[in-house]
């Protein structure tokens, strides 16, 4: 991509046809944790080797770049229940955690961290001395938000919503923040449950085993990019 149409979309606002420009073919928050899926099998597991859930996703990227198009295909009432409500949501963990609403950045600009990886959060805002990502979720289905509600540690979110978690430490990672808050929000729960938060530490272990993840990926990527433009002799 021309570098000063790459500089030009970094600046796009979030949901933007711009913004879904810059993720094409790049490896994004709303989708790492494929990465960190496991092998079924042990020998492959052993071997190192990606799950079928990375290589659909890797693919997914490739074929973004070849079409020029977007693979992504999250839509539907779920989908706009969750955009719908991400503002209210973030004010209301900022008000239950008795933060500087006046610190509140909401939508920053997506960011990246090579030519190949980048996020988006859905807020910054200052906590405990330093500023610190806010990752929300507002769930259509309230069992979510219950299953949410039982996060109240790192090890707690990777495992109930590994998804989530995947997510998190890379956007600490895009932005260098050691910390970041996972919160849950239902405007259909008792006042006192509407709102779930959790801060969420940064992990140089995990951090380490996405960035290695992350290049693995890249190189399978370029591969199978490389395959499908070159032409077939018949």
């Amino acid at each position: 991509m021309n570098q000063y149409i790459q500089d030009a979309l970094i600046h796009a606002a979030q949901q933007s046809e711009a913004w879904s420009k810059l993720r094409l073919g790049r490896f994004t928050g709303s989708g790492i944790s494929a990465l960190m899926t496991k092998p079924k099998s042990k020998e492959a597991r052993d071997a190192g080797l990606f799950s079928q859930t990375a290589l659909t996703y890797i693919t997914k990227k490739a074929m973004e770049v070849i079409t020029n198009q977007s693979s992504d295909d999250a839509y539907g009432r779920a989908i706009d229940w969750g955009n719908e409500w991400e503002e209210t949501a973030i004010k209301q963990v900022v008000k239950s955690m008795k933060l500087d609403e006046s610190t509140l950045v909401l939508k920053p600009q997506f960011k990246l961290f090579n030519d190949y990886t980048g996020c988006s959060p859905d807020a910054f805002v200052d906590y405990d001395g330093m500023q610190a990502g806010i990752e929300v979720k507002c769930p259509f289905n309230s069992v979510n938000h219950y299953e949410h509600s039982k996060v109240k540690s790192s090890e707690d979110l990777k495992d109930i919503a590994p998804d989530y978690y995947w997510q998190i430490i890379l956007n600490m990672i895009v932005h260098k923040m050691p910390q970041w808050i996972f919160a849950s929000f239902d405007p259909r729960m008792p006042e006192h449950r509407m709102v779930h938060t959790c801060p969420i530490l940064f992990d140089i272990a995990d951090a380490e085993a996405l960035l290695q993840a992350i290049e693995k990926a890249q190189a399978i990527k370029m591969e199978i990019i490389n395959e499908w433009l070159t032409p077939v002799n018949y």
